[in-house]
């Protein structure tokens, strides 16, 4: 089994916040069901941000390559 790469809940939290961008109160996530959800949360909304920025890179490539008309 591989080792935990953080020694504690706060330094994990702070990675986090790091990697994501989201700023995470420790009231918010004072119990490992809270923390879960919390970045189960944050996923979702990192997710639904990539989709959406992958639509509009789609989009953009459609109008600047348009079918070649046979």
């Amino acid at each position: 089994m591989e080792a935990n790469r953080f020694k504690s809940v706060e330094e994990l939290i702070k990675s986090f916040e790091e990697y994501s961008g989201f700023s995470i109160e420790p009231e918010d996530v004072d119990t490992r069901e809270k923390l879960l959800n919390k970045i189960s949360e944050i996923q979702d909304c990192l997710s639904n941000e990539v989709t959406d920025n992958c639509s509009e890179y789609y989009y953009e490539a459609e109008q600047l390559m348009p079918e070649d008309e046979d």
